[in-house]
C-alpha cells in the first residue's frame, strides 16, 4: 500500500486445515477473483518450522517444499503432520 495507495489487501489466515478443506478455500478464492475481473496477485507466506535449530528448519523446509514445488497438496499436509512440520 505505500508504494500503491490504490492496492486492496484481504488478509487470509488458516490453521488445522485438511487438504479438502484447503481444495474448497482456494476454489473460493479463484472464483472472487474471476468474478473480479481485474490482475489479482497472491502472495503466501509461512514460518514453516517453529522453535527448532537452523539446520532441522533447512531439512524440513526442504521436505515441505518438494511436495509444494509438486503441485501435491495432499502429500504435503501429510509431510507436515508426519515431519511436525508447524506451518
Amino acid at each position: 500500500q505505500t508504494l500503491n495507495p490504490a492496492a486492496s489487501i484481504v488478509p487470509v489466515t488458516v490453521m488445522h486445515a485438511s487438504a479438502s478443506r484447503c481444495a474448497s478455500m482456494g476454489s473460493a478464492i479463484a472464483g472472487a477473483i474471476r468474478a473480479w475481473g481485474k490482475d489479482v496477485l497472491i502472495v503466501v507466506s509461512s514460518d514453516m518450522n517453529h522453535y527448532e535449530p537452523e539446520a532441522t528448519t533447512r531439512e524440513k523446509d526442504a521436505l515441505a517444499i518438494e511436495e509444494i514445488l509438486a503441485l501435491e497438496p495432499g502429500r504435503l499436509l501429510e509431510v507436515a503432520s508426519r515431519e511436525d512440520i508447524t506451518m
